[in-house]
């Protein structure tokens, strides 16, 4: 937003400086032109864009864990009269009214997730998602503008731009929430047993039921930045076609302050075998964040409009201006060279040549010749030169052509073989093994005669677990899977040297881990290329 005033700011400043050559004209007649010398100007305008309060709150539960993200800002319209004037053909002040909308949509967001022991002693995992809970901030907002103004207009396309402050001053808001679920899930390792149903009493998704809850009176008065720039053509001498692109950008907060929010939940009566504390403790919403501070609002719009011009006019004739004399005067010279290369030129009366003026004529003509001939030997020299030049050339350049695609020939491979190596993945591991399966050697073969192709390529090769287990263990694990690889690969040929080894833990999944067949997946082997 701060690059696209600025970009506004510099195309304002260049408007001024044309605005001062080129000051508000029209031309009414051939040889006359009507001028707004200063005085009064309405504006009467309509638009649309997008704006809205342009935050990213992080709430919930768990701070740590829980957030919101934004749906987006919705479309804005604009309604304005505005009353300028200009104390200089080019240059004025300028203020007004105008009615503007603007909005947010925020949505709770991300799985918050706890690790706990039930009364049996057996460990589990709990997970809770939020679905379908909203927030909506809305402003109808009554703006009204100070700004210094510029315009320029030339034959009857020009320009206008305008720079100042407004002042925004709330006429209805309203915040909304709207409730969803909370759908749970707990998941034992140990069993690799996963709870994701709604069991009455034993398992409960939590329903939010905050269906089009309503705050009103939070929206505060508004100061900001105002600029616009945009282009007027003219309907008639006193009547202005107003196309333009503006900008509002407001400094202060938007809220009072801090509200408690009827979006709010809190089951104490969940049996705590599978609810931990966290998620039985109330939630109040984004109005009871200190988030609420910084809630800017924006715009960027379109607009469209007429311009009438009430100030004092003058007509001047073009004969009085420099400028048109000067271009009449080029367009009369211009046609005096034009008539008088048109004329005939005299013919003159025919004269018989002398004897000398006979020689002199044959000697030039027979010196003439031999120049003709010399000249036609040299242009031949050349051509045979420059054909020797080009057949060079072609033979250079195919021989660069073929150097060239046999490099790329190999390139091609030395791509597909590291390809190849990176797409090396070996699976199928059980929990807690570091076992090669028959798949994984033929995965490892491939891959082992694809660096005996390649002598001088070192690799890392990388031992991978899924989440179950502590990190120390997974990090052990990891560590003994990437060593068997490599020990089956240095069996079949591979310098052991090339090779070294990584374990990532279960830092690195391929894909969620979120169900058993997932968690196979994590469980893997994978080879790097060094580079």
């Amino acid at each position: 937003m701060k690059r696209q005033l600025l970009t506004l700011i510099i195309l304002l400043a260049g408007t001024a400086i044309y605005a001062k050559q080129y000051p508000d004209s029209v031309c009414a007649a051939s040889d006359a032109e009507y001028r707004i010398e200063q005085g009064l100007n309405i504006d009467i305008s309509g638009g649309f864009g997008f704006g809205g309060f342009g935050f990213t709150p992080m709430f919930g539960h768990r701070p740590a864990d829980a957030h919101t993200t934004n749906t987006g800002v919705f479309p804005l319209w604009n309604g304005a009269i505005g009353i300028n004037y200009y104390f200089l053909p080019w240059l004025g002040v300028g203020t007004g009214a105008q009615l503007s909308n603007y909005a947010n949509k925020s949505s709770v967001a991300g799985d918050w997730n706890y690790s706990a022991t039930d009364v049996q002693g057996d460990n589990y995992t709990f997970t809770a998602k939020p679905v379908g809970i909203e927030e909506k901030q809305e402003i109808y907002m009554l703006e009204i503008p100070l700004n210094l103004r510029f315009r320029a207009i030339k034959r009857n396309v020009g320009f206008h731009g305008a720079l100042g402050v407004k002042f925004g001053v709330p006429v209805m808001d309203y915040y909304r929430s709207s409730g969803g679920t909370i759908q749970n899930q707990v998941y034992y390792p140990d069993f690799d047993l996963l709870l994701d149903k709604n069991i009455p009493g034993v398992l409960e998704n939590i329903t939010v039921d905050a269906t089009q809850q309503k705050i009103t009176g939070l929206s505060k008065f508004n100061y900001g930045a105002y600029v616009e720039i945009g282009m007027l053509f003219r309907l008639h001498q006193r009547i202005d076609l107003m196309l333009a692109v503006a900008g509002t950008y407001y400094v202060n907060d938007v809220m009072k302050g801090a509200t408690a929010n009827p979006l709010g939940f809190n089951v104490p009566s969940l049996p705590t075998d599978y609810y931990p504390s966290p998620f039985t403790s109330a939630y109040n919403g984004v109005l009871s964040s200190s988030e609420v501070q910084q809630l800017h609002p924006w715009n960027l719009m379109l607009k469209l409009g007429l311009s009438i011009n009430a100030g004092k006019t003058r007509a001047k004739h073009a004969y009085d201006d420099p400028e048109w004399a000067a271009r009449e005067a080029a367009r009369e010279t211009k046609r005096a060279a034009k008539n008088a290369s048109a004329a005939p030129e005299p013919v003159a009366e025919p004269q018989r040549p002398t004897a000398e003026e006979i020689e002199a004529a044959r000697v030039a003509e027979a010196e003439a010749q031999a120049a003709k001939a010399a000249e036609e030997a040299r242009i031949a020299e050349e051509k045979r030169q420059v054909e020797e030049a080009r057949v060079a050339e072609e033979k250079r350049k195919a021989e660069e052509a073929s150097k060239a695609a046999a490099e790329e020939t190999k390139r091609i491979e030395e791509q597909r073989d590291a390809e190849a190596i990176t797409r090396t993945r070996v699976t199928a591991y059980k929990l807690n093994s570091r076992e090669l399966s028959e798949e994984s050697k033929t995965e490892l073969n491939h891959a082992a005669q694809v660096l005996t192709r390649h002598p001088n390529w070192t690799i890392e090769v990388r031992g991978h677990c899924c989440d179950l287990g502590t990190e120390r263990a997974n990090n052990k694990i990891g560590l003994e899977r990437a060593n068997e690889a490599k020990k089956y690969l240095v069996k079949q040929g591979v310098d052991e040297s090339r090779i070294t080894t990584t374990s990532m833990g279960s830092t690195q999944p391929l894909v969620p881990n979120d169900s058993p067949e997932h968690r196979a997946q994590n469980r893997r082997v994978e080879i790097v290329i060094n580079k």
